[in-house]
């Protein structure tokens, strides 16, 4: 699919659907229910690295109704991260389109969904500017970092496992960029 095409929603019919409740410790399987929800509607689901619905450019993403956790969007391991920019990264790959569900963990029922498109170039700045200032952190380095690294104002480099990071947002920046995405400048202009 053209990477440039602009998906405005997707026909999950998700709207109040139940999902199994999520304990401490398993903050996972409400994302791996909806990704069966998602395949037996008919979607396709990449398996491995990059976007979760490939033919669409769009990733797929579950959020529990009022958390303040950043949003984590991929995981990379060092050496990626040293050796690769923005543009080429997994990280930048996932922040083109979202498909994002919201959840109420307590009525254990789906609250919303709707596809944002973080193509804006501004969105895209402020996300390569982040991630390139904890890139270069990184690169600059004597030891591989470890802990929470927060070199930007948004992006969120944080340390999962030997060589594993995990890239996240912080929940201000995602908030700021789904008004972005979802502003009517966007819906009235497009980008090239």
């Amino acid at each position: 699919m053209n990477p440039s095409v602009k998906v405005k929603s997707l026909k999950t019919n998700s709207d109040n659907l139940k999902i199994p409740s999520q304990e401490k410790g398993n903050e996972g399987n409400v994302g791996k229910w909806y990704e069966k929800v998602l395949k037996e509607k008919g979607f396709e689901l990449n398996p491995g690295k990059g976007v979760d619905l490939p033919g669409l450019n769009v990733e797929n993403k579950t959020r529990k109704h009022g958390s303040k956790a950043p949003h984590t969007i991929t995981t990379m391991t060092f050496n990626d991260i040293i050796n690769t920019d923005y543009k080429d990264s997994v990280f930048a790959k996932k922040m083109q389109q979202q498909n994002r569900m919201k959840y109420d963990n307590t009525f254990n029922q789906v609250i919303s969904e709707s596809v944002y498109d973080f193509r804006d170039p501004d969105i895209q700045k402020m996300l390569e500017e982040d991630y390139e200032t904890n890139r270069d952190f990184f690169k600059n380095s004597a030891t591989q970092p470890t802990g929470t690294t927060i070199m930007g104002d948004h992006v969120i480099f944080e340390h999962r496992t030997s060589n594993t990071y995990a890239i996240r947002i912080n929940d201000e920046g995602m908030k700021k960029f789904e008004g972005m995405a979802k502003s009517t400048f966007n819906d009235l202009f497009e980008y090239k």
